[in-house]
């Protein structure tokens, strides 16, 4: 991704300025350095009931079009992490979350969005019936020992964090 050139609140030209020793953008017209913090996402890992599959979706956009991935998105502004997670599961699945656990978090950097920090949850229980929505082509339940090609290495670790919390652990 690009580095950010100017200010998005005025249009000026940002400078690079010294802050607690290190080099950060800063607009000398608004007065204030500018943070180009991390975008928040968030993703689920939804077990069957029998726990030995999960599901997936085939993504309908970019990036990484037509590959599988675990349900999720950024997070809305206004918005904490366990609804953004509600909102994009019930809108790429069909599926309502009745019981969430927060799994782990992993910080990527992102060709198209810089850098991201992804919040895993893992879906306790649910109701509703699983069909593709809108950001979705498909959508299927997936043996842990047979998944597709992913779209996203951070979502193949958490896949991995959670078989092994689940197997060391007897945790999900």
């Amino acid at each position: 991704m690009k580095e950010k050139i100017f200010c998005p609140y005025c249009g000026t030209r940002f400078i690079k300025k010294l802050e607690k020793r290190k080099r950060r953008l800063y607009c000398s017209n608004c007065e204030q350095f500018f943070y180009d913090n991390p975008i928040p996402g968030v993703v689920a890992i939804v077990p069957d009931k029998k726990n030995d599959k999960i599901v997936l979706i085939k993504r309908k956009v970019i990036p990484r079009a037509g590959f599988w991935a675990l349900p999720g998105g950024f997070i809305d502004k206004n918005e904490n992490a366990q609804k953004a997670i509600f909102r994009e599961l019930s809108e790429e699945t069909g599926l309502k979350p009745d019981s969430l656990e927060l799994m782990d978090t992993l910080y990527r950097n992102s060709k198209v969005y810089g850098p991201i920090v992804v919040i895993c949850f893992v879906v306790n229980s649910y109701n509703g019936v699983i069909k593709a929505g809108d950001d979705a082509l498909e959508v299927d339940f997936f043996s842990l020992d047979n998944l597709p090609s992913l779209a996203f290495h951070s979502h193949k670790k958490f896949i991995d964090i959670y078989k092994s919390k689940r197997i060391s652990q007897n945790r999900f």
